[in-house]
Parts: structure tokens; sequence; C-alpha cells
């Protein structure tokens, strides 16, 4: 989708590589498409574009779109089109460990690497070798976010309960910590709709207590979400054997929803709790 909005920009053809490597078609040792991927789809290779790095030129902005937005042509540049590439960057060093990369409903574990990292471990825990800025590789797994809260915000607004992120995070923290363990992932609660009644249906589900207190809701959910970071540094830990520093973490959260409270329970204690 970004080259597709680049080449109706510009009309230049070509693949940025970050978005590239996405595509599970690329030989992430060379960062070009793999031969061996397209030969076993039955594809040739001459219907893929050339791949080109963050910071390329796509060309000059096409003359009728300047006209219409009253501008002179101006060069049109590719860039990482995900949020990810730019905040890993920031927040790691070459080779350093990183924690947590949260996107509202989505967050990413992993580790900044020189290289990609493709083994078995990283193939049974279903890893992602995604491509960087400057050429870097991003050792990754995505999972669950703040989806469950956001979820949960919506349905008591939707019964005549406004809460800010803040007052959720301050109800959170107040909370009994550990009263409670959720599997964020599981899959009832992939839907959006009724959040809080399916977090009961599963604490019932799995010989739990059920509440009605939304800061112990929100609270096991945030301590659900630190234990499964655990779980995954563990894997990739497994997985890219080298020293390096203690992880730490990155966060993308513009409204600093919940943070406070999810950063409480994401101490290396509670990781050795997960494993």
């Amino acid at each position: 989708m970004p080259d597709l909005i680049t080449y109706t920009m510009t009309g230049d053809v070509s693949a940025e590589y970050t978005i590239a490597s996405t595509s599970q078609m690329m030989d992430m040792a060379t960062g070009q498409w793999s031969k061996a991927v397209l030969q076993a789809l039955g594809l040739p290779a001459s219907i893929l574009p050339k791949v080109v790095p963050p910071g390329a030129s796509k060309g000059m902005l096409k003359n009728e779109i300047a006209r219409e937005l009253g501008c002179e042509p101006v060069p049109v540049i590719a860039v990482g089109p995900m949020t990810r590439p730019l905040q890993w960057q920031r927040s790691c060093d070459q080779g350093q460990a990183l924690g947590v990369s949260v996107e509202r409903d989505l967050e990413s574990d992993g580790v900044e690497s020189a290289k990609a990292v493709i083994n078995k471990t990283t193939s049974e825990l279903s890893f992602t070798n995604e491509g960087g800025v400057e050429g870097t590789i991003r050792i990754l797994k995505n999972i669950m976010g703040l989806w469950l809260v956001q979820e949960c915000r919506r349905h008591w607004a939707g019964h005549g309960q406004e809460l800010d992120y803040s007052q959720i995070t301050e109800m959170a923290t107040q909370a009994e910590p550990f009263k409670a363990v959720i599997s964020t992932e599981h899959g009832d609660f992939f839907a959006p709709g009724r959040m809080p009644e399916k977090i009961n249906a599963f604490l019932r589900s799995t010989g739990q207590a059920e509440t009605a207190d939304k800061g112990q809701m929100v609270r096991a959910v945030l301590e659900g979400l630190a234990l499964r970071y655990a779980q995954v540094m563990a894997g990739w830990s497994r997985s890219v054997a080298r020293d390096r520093d203690p992880p730490h973490s990155g966060w993308r959260d513009p409204e600093r929803a919940t943070q406070p409270a999810h950063c409480e329970c994401h101490g290396q204690d509670r990781g050795d709790r997960a494993r």
C-alpha cells in the first residue's frame, strides 16, 4: 500500500525495503526478493519491482497533483511506512535488547540485529525477521496490546460511564496485584464488543473469580500482557544466543494510556513467574 501511494504520486515503481520485508517473499540475508520462495510459489521474479532503502528518492510529485495542492513539484522520499522501524531505531542502539514497542492495540517484542536470525527456535516461536532502517533487522513477534483495555473502556462508555485513560490507570494502580491471570491472546478476545463479559467468562472457565471492579479487571489485563512479554522475551533470548544488555522498553502510546500500571508489573521477577 505505501508503494502504491507513492506510485500514484510520482509514477515510480519500486518497493521500499521495510514494507517489502513483510511480504514473506524476501531473502532477509540479502534484502532482495527470494528466488527460492518465488520458484516455490510459481511466480516470475519479473513481476516484482526493485527494492529501495528508506530515504531513497521516489521521484518528483506529479504536476497535476502539485497544482491541485497549490504547490511546486517536490521530491517524494521512501520512508519506513510503519511506525516501528523509526521507533525501534530511536529506542535502542545496534545489537542491544529491545523490550516492547506499543502501538495502541498492537505490541511487538523483540530485538534489533545486524543480521537475520532464522533457526528452529525462531520458527517454533513464530518470530519474524522484519527490515528496519539503515539495513537493520528487527527480530520480533507481534502480540496483543491495549486492545482489551480499549474495548473495556468503549463498553463502559456505551453503558453510561465515560472514563479517560488517566482515570483507568489510577483505578488499575489501586487494584490488588495478581488477583487474576488472563491469557490476553485467548481467541474470544480478538473480536470487538462485550469485552468485560468476555473477560469474566474467561475467568469463570479457568476457575478464577469474576470481577465487577473495573480497576481490578484492567489490572488483570495489564499484568497478563506483562507476563506475555516476559514469555516472548525468554523465547528470543533463547533464539538469539549472545551477550546483551538487560531488556528495556520502547513505548509508543501517544496518550500514555495505562503506562504506570503497565510498567509496574513488567519487572524481571514477574518474568520469572511467567516462565
